[in-house]
Order: structure tokens, then sequence, then C-alpha cells
């Protein structure tokens, strides 16, 4: 049996997959042949490439192949169950931001052998949305990347970053009046009303070495309908051994116990986030036990290594 993985979030080294599987970075494939195009018609020739790469897909393999495909791959479930062909698919990355009917994913997911979700809140909400079988669904933790883990300090700074579905406004009012030093990482415009806070548009490299160096890592979230967001950067925090504040009650539950390996407090609670904030940057001891079981944690269920375990299981699973 071959194997194929279509990478979408599995970016560091190639080389530590099984020698049997066949790798396609379907994320370079697709995004390097939208970028030809002006803006404005990015989002049809997106569709067109992602159409264009699951045919590709399926012409490379053979009848008693196993693929796992990305955010980009929902065509190759559709094709193959269209045309008949003997595939056995798993999804990896199942990332549905909008309320909509859903025909086109509903398709997908039923002509897939497997899809993994990142929280359980998210595979209830797709499966309920999209009227899809539960036992479709497999939670699979974000993994973090490899290539954004840095040496920890603990500089004596709160750290907060990302680009999706931020609270920026409920972070900043939990910031008012604290005596810490804050650096926040985003492409917005913010205007924060203290000189403690620093607002910082820099690339990966620079984001990660912060994160590194925080006492603790902070992030604010917005709840959307379908997704849930910033598992990306509290596993990569978790990851580094840093005490991590969530306010995403529904899915940062399946990463972290509260008190234990992390904090969660719920949406937009600026006195409970303050509060947090307050008791975890007031007592380093308590930063370095629930930092050192967040670094455990995630290593244990986060790492890349398990990701791909977890996937290479369902692909042989016949």
């Amino acid at each position: 049996m071959k194997i194929f993985v279509c990478r979408s979030v599995t970016f560091d080294s190639p080389s530590s997959w099984r020698k049997d599987v066949c790798l396609v970075d379907e994320r370079g494939y697709v995004n390097s042949q939208v970028s030809n195009f002006p803006v404005q018609f990015q989002g049809v020739v997106r569709r067109w490439f992602e159409f264009w790469f699951a045919c590709k897909v399926l012409w490379q393999t053979s009848q008693n192949s196993s693929i796992a495909v990305g955010r980009y791959g929902l065509w190759v479930p559709i094709l193959a169950k269209l045309l008949h062909l003997k595939r056995h698919v798993v999804l990896t990355d199942v990332e549905w931001p909008k309320v909509k009917r859903g025909i086109f994913n509903r398709i997908a997911a039923l002509g897939s052998s497997a899809l993994c979700c990142f929280t359980s809140e998210e595979i209830g909400r797709y499966s309920f949305q999209y009227r899809i079988p539960k036992n479709k669904f497999k939670l699979l933790h974000a993994p973090f990347d490899l290539r954004n883990i840095c040496d920890s300090f603990d500089d004596g700074y709160i750290f907060a970053g990302g680009y999706q579905a931020r609270d920026w406004d409920t972070l900043l009012a939990a910031l008012d009046g604290l005596p810490y030093k804050a650096k926040i990482f985003t492409r917005e415009s913010l205007n924060p009303q203290s000189d403690n806070i620093t607002i910082i548009h820099s690339n990966a490299e620079n984001y990660y070495r912060a994160m590194a160096h925080a006492s603790c890592v902070v992030v604010p979230i917005l709840p959307e309908p379908m997704r849930i967001t910033g598992m990306m950067t509290w596993t990569t925090a978790m990851a580094m051994g840093k005490t991590v504040i969530v306010s995403e009650p529904l899915g940062a539950p399946d990463y972290m116990e509260h008190g234990v390996s992390g904090f969660v407090v719920d949406y937009t609670d600026v006195d409970s986030l303050k509060n947090c904030i307050k008791l975890v940057m007031g007592d380093q001891g308590l930063r370095n036990r629930v930092g050192l079981e967040a670094k455990k944690r995630a290593w244990n269920q986060s790492s890349p290594d398990v990701f791909k375990s977890t996937v290479l299981n369902l692909l042989t699973i016949q």
C-alpha cells in the first residue's frame, strides 16, 4: 500500500516521516500558483488550483493508496467518490470558519475515511451543521512547528500575539492599570493607553523569540460560530514551557487543565483575565510549575511526532 501525505499543518523536516510515505506540499503548490494572479481574482483562482491539485494527486496514486490531505485537499475525496476510485482518504486539517449550507464540505466528509479536528467543540459544531456522523471525526491536537521552538527565558513581560480572531480590546482593558510590561505582536493598529504596552509588527522569527523570553503568554480569543482559533499559538508556547492564559473556554480545555498546565478564562471577561494575569505574573514559582506541566503536556499530545503517528495510524486502518 502506498501512502501519500499532502501537508498543510506539518511544516517541520520531512525526514522524520516514514520512508514509505510520499510527501506532497499542498500549501506550497496552491499558494505558488495563486500568487501569480491579481488579488481580486485569487479567490476564484484558488478554487481552481485546489481542484487541479486533487486531480494531480489522484492521477499519481494507485488504487491501493492511502492519502492524507489538509485544508487545500477537499476535492480529493469528492473526486475519488465521484469517479469510484478506491482511495483511503483522511482529512487532517478541517477548518471551516463560516456557517453555511456546506454541501461541498459534507460531500468531502462523507467521501473520507476520517476527519481530524483540533478540538472537541469543533467536532460537535461541524457534525451538527453539516449532518456528518460524529464517528467520522477524530480529535487530533494541533501540532506545533519544531522550527519555532526556542530556548525559554523569563524576562518579566507578558507576550500576546496572533492574527486570527484576537480579542485585543479585552486584553488591553485587562492590562490597564497593571504594572507589567507587555509585548503585543499583531498586524492591527492598536492604541494602548499605557506606556508599558508595546505594539510590534514583525516577522515570525522575532515573534517566537519574544514568546520564548516572556514570563507568560496570553491568547485572547474572540468566539466564532464554527472554528476555534489560537491553538498553534498556545501549543507552541506550552512546548517552550510557558504559562499560557487563554480566553477560549470551549477549545482550550482539550489542551490544558486550568491551574495545572495553563489557565482558561471566558470570552471577553476583562476581570477574570486581569486577575489571572496578576496571579501568574506575581508568582514565579507558579509560573515554573505550570510551565513545566504545560511543556510535558504539549510534547505528549501536540508534538509533530504524535501528529504524524496518529495520521499514519488512520491511513493504515482499512
